[in-house]
Formats: C-alpha cells, sequence, structure tokens
C-alpha cells in the first residue's frame, strides 16, 4: 500500500476518533496534543530503559494476552491525561493547558471514576485505546524524506 494513502487513513481513523467504555471520544486534535504535552506526555520520548513488562497477575485474568505486555515508566499517567482530554470539551482542553496542575487533578479524579486504576481491567482497556490514538498519530506524521547529499552545493549562498 502507498505510504501517503496510509499515512491519510491513519490521520483519518485518528480524526474521526475512538471509543472507550462505550463512550465516543473526542479527537486527539493539535490542541489536545499540545495540552498532553504541557501536562507532561512521555509518549514519544521513552527510552529502552523504561520499557518494562507487566507482571501484574490482575492484568491476567480473562485475556491471555495480557501476559505479555510491554509498558513504560509513567504510561499510567499518560492514559489517564490523555483519554481524559479526550473526553472534555475544546474550552476544558485550553483551561487544562492553562492550569496543568488543576488538568492533572480533574484528569486522576476522572480516572478513579472509571475505575481505572494501575492494576485494573479498566487500565488494560484504556491502556489499548490510547495506543490505538498514539498509533495512529505517529503513522499520520509525515516524515521529511531523505535528501541526497552530494558534498558539493553549488547554490551555497556562503561562498
Amino acid at each position: 500500500m502507498n505510504e501517503a494513502v496510509t499515512a491519510e487513513q491513519a490521520f483519518n481513523e485518528a480524526s474521526a476518533g475512538y471509543e472507550l467504555f462505550g463512550n465516543k471520544l473526542e479527537p486527539f486534535s493539535a490542541m489536545r496534543q499540545a495540552t498532553a504535552a504541557a501536562m507532561g506526555l512521555r509518549f514519544g520520548l521513552v527510552d529502552e530503559n523504561d520499557i518494562f513488562r507487566v507482571t501484574v497477575e490482575t492484568l491476567k485474568q480473562d485475556k491471555k494476552e495480557k501476559t505479555d505486555l510491554q509498558f513504560y515508566n509513567q504510561m499510567f499517567q499518560d492514559v489517564v491525561f490523555v483519554l481524559w482530554l479526550c473526553t472534555v470539551k475544546p474550552s476544558e482542553v485550553l483551561k487544562a493547558l492553562r492550569n496543568t496542575d488543576k488538568a492533572k487533578e480533574k484528569a486522576f479524579v476522572w480516572a478513579d471514576d472509571n475505575n481505572i486504576s494501575i492494576a485494573s481491567s479498566q487500565y488494560y482497556t484504556a491502556a489499548a485505546v490510547f495506543f490505538q490514538i498514539m498509533t495512529a498519530i505517529a503513522s499520520s506524521t509525515a516524515a521529511p524524506a531523505p535528501t541526497e547529499e552530494s558534498g558539493e552545493d553549488d547554490d551555497d549562498p556562503n561562498e
């Protein structure tokens, strides 16, 4: 499949939004992305030392594919922040951008209200949706095409 078509399809899917616990989420728009970054989003900045395998027994219940998950340090807060931001109106997102401490408090209250705790099955469900969103965003981000460097530039203004 053409890379541009794949990126466009991923962008459209990400823009269309996702569902969590039967509720439609708002798209993870540029405003929501900027706010998540201001709140401390680590996704995309994680290195190999931050990744670990989940061995908590409660995550293994009900679904066998849960037994070999890779998570990263502070992923829980990333999941909570991103998904909470996708549940609120744009005006609330702007408030969150202006006051990230208050936004974090609201996000964790939302997590508690939805029984999302670090070892709950709700967290596993939320993390799966989080990864769908983040993968679609990453897939839709166009990377600059590599340029061929010949070592000589006839149009160099510095010469």
